[in-house]
């Protein structure tokens, strides 16, 4: 079931309900999923995230700006979004510090009213020391815990929609890869979670799919080049100005398509 993107406005409420086991083993009708009726498009959003997301702020702010949407951008170099300490890192006691000032930085972000979040952040790629014990990535714990993460995020905000950008893989710079197998793996297993995230919070988060702007053909592989623009020189993930302002339109393209996505309930979530 989908919310039509032109008379979202109108509609008060769409329910739907998902079918689930009992404990017998019989199927019943759980209580309904009430959907709200978000305005056709967002008209002020907030962007969080890390510094891939700072190196692209302007430009999306600016194109943001020529499509009517005020775009207020909150980020931090070096800090993802969750309470959680990166075990990857090679700098653990500025990655306790971001963990620790999480809750401030987004109380901070969200202290204006807005209408849709876009979280924008590759940390969380990343096994986590959440309160002493390491959460290894993708484990049940792991997932329960970034879970929870995600729909606190939402609700510091306000209950507004979240809109999830997947991870692109770096590209090569200068034909080097910079990116192992393993670490290409990673962020699109990180995607997988955050796309299954979104089918299970029906109504209420999208996905922006930054994978298919920078790695049109192939995830597993993301060019240097695209569309005969460079947009990552910067370690293969961060954007120069040529790069973003070539994105940002894109990325807006996409947060769109998110946004009208959010209304999609998926009766059968998978592997969540």
């Amino acid at each position: 079931m989908r919310l039509p993107a032109r008379a979202v406005v109108a509609a008060l409420l769409v329910t739907a309900a998902l079918p689930v086991a009992t404990a017998g083993g019989s199927t019943s009708a759980p209580p309904p999923v009430t959907l709200p009726a978000w305005p056709e498009r967002p008209a002020r959003v907030a962007l969080i995230g890390d510094s891939v997301a700072e190196s692209v702020a302007d430009a999306m702010t600016g194109e943001a700006a020529r499509r009517g949407i005020r775009l207020d951008t909150h980020t931090r170099v070096g800090c993802g979004v969750t309470d959680g300490i990166p075990a990857g890192t090679n700098n653990p006691t500025f990655s306790a510090n971001c963990a620790r000032t999480n809750g401030a930085f987004l109380a901070q972000a969200a202290a204006m009213p807005v209408d849709a979040v876009i979280v924008m952040s590759s940390w969380e790629v990343n096994s986590h020391v959440v309160e002493g014990n390491r959460l290894e990535f993708r484990s049940p714990e792991w997932d329960a815990w970034m879970t929870a993460q995600l729909d606190a995020l939402r609700q510091q905000f306000g209950g507004v929609p979240l809109l999830l950008a997947n991870v692109a893989p770096r590209s090569p710079v200068d034909g080097i890869s910079t990116m192992t197998p393993s670490e290409t793996d990673m962020a699109l297993r990180f995607g997988q979670f955050l796309a299954d995230y979104a089918a299970w919070r029906a109504g209420s988060t999208g996905m922006v799919d930054i994978v298919g702007i920078l790695c049109p053909t192939d995830p597993t592989a993301c060019p240097e080049y695209v569309d005969g623009a460079r947009p990552r020189p910067g370690l293969g993930a961060h954007f120069d100005d040529a790069g973003a302002g070539w994105f940002a339109p894109r990325m807006l393209d996409a947060v769109q398509r998110a946004w009208d996505g959010i209304g999609t309930v998926v009766t059968t979530p998978p592997g969540f």
